[in-house]
């Protein structure tokens, strides 16, 4: 009795070891592809170190099965391409390592997920630029063209095949992130977190991509969910002579924790009390936090980001103005008030994302992600507005030496006497080139007017708030399906 007792608990260790063994191993999966999303066949991919190796199969899939959790080097070599590494950290039963792109060897770049372009948008040149193609300037990426010429261009206005932004696509967790209504992509209203949105996709032109068919310049998917960040602790600070003076971030992530959750988090602030350009200012917070529990089959993750920024803006002028002010960076929104700089255009910008997504392995060839994502808040833009009085501004074109020429004054030593005489008056006081902030108190002072038997001054000259109130909802799912 005693040995069969003996034999019954041998069995039962044993099995509960299997358990244990089977229950610690994972199954990888990937997709390889050429630097212009083709599929690559019949290419080794190796765990570096170890005696697991696959072969990709005809759509560039890969698999390796019963891996052992720990930290790999997953490789591929192949010939007239550069090498990639990458290093995982296997966790969990189901891993998706995503897209594997190899470039020729030609381009002699290392893409290796610190090779990436920090892709670091200022918030004011984009609300500045409306013909920008900011959702293109997301696409920085290992390809040397598309990086130089979406990225590093972008300040240039510069545009792929001439395509306006609503030709192409952003997405964020498979939510398409595009304004409906102009067609752009809004990215300074959730800007500044730099450190959470480097796993990225770009397709170019009408490609397959992972989230979508993309649009005739392409498509840009950001997968910002928590167990898609990197284990970390990063704090980091810059000053710049940007819009911005100086800019703090901390940033943590879990990773992917034993019990199948993870967490990440990033906080960032720029300021400035004046910028490069006179009379700016620059104060934005941003914010970004994501939770993910991963189940046997199934994830679900909940995203929320978000940034607030108020800065001053800047506007176009003319080189007529840039010759009397001596100055190139010459801003005509700002004057003197109680002896402080006052910019009349500024930026309230506040419309945080909230994105729930579910992920779904259906089996080892087919999976179902599903997002719902809302997405509220206000854009407020000040701006000087006038009725039944002169034009506030003071680089109105009216003003300027130049408009002499076209004032009903015939003669041209009298045009050169007076185009002279208000060019001199101006270099002599420049404060004729800003906004005269006690003029318009006055000027409004001296109005008087009646309504509804009331009398009382009345504002000729005001600020405004120009406010965009947005709501929106958003639904996407989408199945994959590899077919061999």
């Amino acid at each position: 009795m005693v040995n069969k007792l003996r034999t019954f608990l041998a069995l039962v260790i044993l099995l509960f070891s299997v358990s244990v063994v089977k229950a610690q191993t994972s199954n990888i999966r990937g997709l390889l592809t050429d630097e212009f999303n083709n599929p690559m066949s019949g290419v080794k991919v190796t765990l570096a170190g170890t005696q697991f190796e696959t072969t990709t199969e005809n759509s560039g899939a890969f698999n390796f099965i019963n891996v052992p959790f720990g930290d790999y080097q997953l490789e591929v070599k192949e010939n007239d391409y550069a090498p990639f590494s990458y290093k995982i950290n296997v966790s969990q039963p189901l891993m998706d390592v995503g897209k594997v792109s190899l470039l020729s060897s030609e381009l002699k770049i290392k893409t290796t997920d610190e090779q990436l372009p920090m892709v670091t948008l200022d918030d004011q040149d984009i609300r500045e630029s409306g013909q920008q193609s900011v959702s293109s300037a997301l696409g920085a990426s290992r390809d040397v063209f598309a990086s130089a010429a979406t990225f590093t261009f972008s300040t240039a206005r510069y545009r792929i095949r001439g395509y306006d932004d609503e030709n192409f696509v952003t997405m964020m967790n498979g939510v398409p992130m595009t304004d409906l209504s102009s067609g752009r992509t809004l990215f300074s209203s959730w800007g500044g977190v730099n450190d959470v949105m480097r796993s990225r996709e770009s397709i170019y032109g009408l490609s397959p991509a992972n989230y979508a068919f993309g649009g005739i310049g392409g498509a840009f998917s950001i997968d910002s969910r928590a167990s898609k960040q990197r284990k970390q602790l990063q704090v980091s600070y810059a000053n710049s002579n940007r819009a911005y003076e100086n800019r703090l971030m901390v940033t943590y992530g879990t990773g992917i924790l034993p019990g199948g959750w993870s967490f990440a988090t990033s906080i960032s602030r720029r300021w400035a009390n004046e910028g490069y350009i006179p009379g700016s200012f620059y104060d934005g917070w941003s914010y970004f936090v994501s939770a993910e529990k991963i189940f046997k089959k199934h994830s679900i993750s909940l995203t929320h980001f978000g940034n607030h920024t108020q800065n001053s803006r800047t506007s176009p002028a003319t080189n007529e103005s840039f010759d009397l002010a001596g100055d190139h960076y010459y801003n005509p929104n700002w004057g003197y008030q109680d002896g402080k700089k006052r910019s009349a255009n500024n930026n309230n910008i506040n419309v945080p994302v909230t994105i729930l997504s579910h992920e779904w392995e259906i089996n080892d060839h087919s999976s179902l992600e599903t997002s719902l994502a809302y997405q509220a808040g206000k854009e407020k833009r000040s701006a000087l507005q006038w009725l039944d009085a002169p034009n506030p501004r003071p680089d109105y074109y009216r003003k300027y030496p130049n408009y002499i020429l076209y004032s009903g004054v015939k003669d041209p030593g009298e045009q050169a006497a007076l185009m002279q005489e208000l060019t001199n008056a101006i270099i002599n006081n420049k404060n004729l080139m800003q906004v005269d902030w006690n003029a318009l108190y006055e000027g409004n002072k001296s109005q008087i007017d009646t309504f509804n038997n009331v009398v009382g001054y009345k504002s000729n000259t005001i600020i405004e708030d120009r406010v965009e109130d947005n709501h929106s909802y958003t639904a996407s799912a989408v199945y994959n399906n590899n077919w061999d």
